[in-house]
């Protein structure tokens, strides 16, 4: 039967036959059907007798060869799972950084909120130094409840949001511009020296209004010491400025020493 075989590289029958007759073991490579197989041959010890075995090999090589592709399949799902890993703590953190942005900043005009400038301004007050914030200005939109009551509070949040572009657009990036409540702003000037600075900026603010429409606003001024770190204090007397500003018959501007 096996001389009928086809037989594997360098393999023949005649070399099995051989082998056997001088009492050796091996193995010999033979295919049918297309199928590899091996025949296994050792002597037993008793008297010519020979000890064959019979081994499909398709069988180990095909279990090989799904372990191999398994394999490479799990490493490329979890090279795959790795990276989409990394691309959600990206996201993650994308996400909570442009989050914590958005809570720096008032959601209607843009311009910080009351603790958020409170932080930066203290940090700022207490750094020291020759560049610091030398003003602070207290603001708030002339009969802001009449424009509500007569025309609706849409048309207030129209009038807060122009205001947070005016005040952007006539201060500089370095200043703290805050939405304090409802209609009130405060800002911070960073780097002025003397009075006059403080009061060209209010009067422009004021000017600015002006312009916009019918719409108005009052600003209390106070001046910072080069050693003065009391957040409170300071705005408070910018608060005081205001009222000032308000009493003279609003649209204007009052310094607070």
């Amino acid at each position: 039967m096996l001389k009928t075989r086809k037989f594997g590289p360098g393999q023949t029958f005649s070399e099995m036959e051989a082998g056997i007759s001088q009492g050796l073991s091996g193995y010999i490579t033979y295919y049918e059907n297309d199928y590899r197989r091996l025949l296994y041959y050792q002597p037993m010890g008793i008297n010519d007798w020979y000890m064959a075995t019979f081994v499909e090999t398709e069988g180990y090589e095909n279990t090989f060869h799904k372990i191999k592709s398994l394999s490479a399949k799990f490493i490329a799902g979890s090279t795959f799972l790795l990276f989409c890993g990394v691309i959600l703590i990206l996201l993650i953190v994308h996400t909570r950084k442009k989050e914590e942005k958005r809570l720096q900043k008032d959601y209607l005009t843009g311009v910080y909120t009351r603790e958020t400038a409170r932080k930066l301004v203290e940090h700022g007050l207490k750094a020291g130094g020759k560049n610091r914030f030398y003003a602070c200005m207290f603001l708030d939109i002339d009969d802001f409840k009449k424009i509500n009551d007569t025309f609706g509070h849409h048309k207030g949040d129209l009038v807060l949001v122009q205001a947070g572009q005016i005040l952007s657009a006539c201060t500089r990036q370095e200043d703290v511009i805050v939405r304090f409540g409802g209609d009130e702003f405060c800002i911070w000037l960073y780097g002025m020296r003397g009075r006059k600075q403080p009061e060209a900026i209010a009067q422009r603010i004021i000017n600015a209004f002006h312009v916009s429409g019918k719409v108005h606003a009052s600003i209390g001024i106070t001046l910072i010491g080069e050693n003065e770190t009391e957040y409170d204090a300071i705005l408070k007397r910018a608060d005081q400025a205001l009222y000032e500003a308000k009493g003279k018959g609003k649209n204007q501007y009052a310094v607070s020493n």
